[in-house]
C-alpha cells in the first residue's frame, strides 16, 4: 500500500467520536415517564454512529491518499481476434 498523505492518518481516531459522543441528547417530559427506549429507536441511533464512523474514516482514509503499489498482469493470447462486419442496408449504398 503506498499512502502519499501520511499526517492524516494521525487524525484516524478523531473517526471514534460519532461513537462516544451524545447526538440526541434525552430529554424528560413528566407525561413520558413510564416509558422506556425501544429496540428499534436504539437500534437506529446505534446505525446512525456506526455509519457517521465509517464516513469519518472513509474522508480521512481518501484525504490520506491510501492506494494500492502498481502491479504487472501478464496475459497470454492464442490466435487472431477479427471481427467482419457486413452492412448491406441502403445508408451504405450511397456512393459520396
Amino acid at each position: 500500500m503506498i499512502v502519499t498523505h501520511p499526517l492524516w492518518l494521525a487524525l484516524l481516531p478523531l473517526a471514534l467520536l460519532p461513537l462516544f459522543a451524545g447526538f440526541f441528547d434525552e430529554q424528560r417530559y413528566p407525561s413520558l415517564e413510564g416509558i422506556g427506549t425501544d429496540g428499534l429507536s436504539r437500534a437506529f441511533d446505534w446505525g446512525i454512529r456506526i455509519a457517521g464512523t465509517t464516513v469519518i474514516a472513509s474522508l480521512l482514509l481518501g484525504n490520506a491518499g491510501i492506494a494500492i503499489a502498481e502491479q504487472t498482469i501478464e496475459r497470454h493470447g492464442e490466435g487472431a481476434h477479427i471481427v467482419l462486419l457486413i452492412d448491406r442496408s441502403s445508408s451504405m449504398d450511397n456512393t459520396f
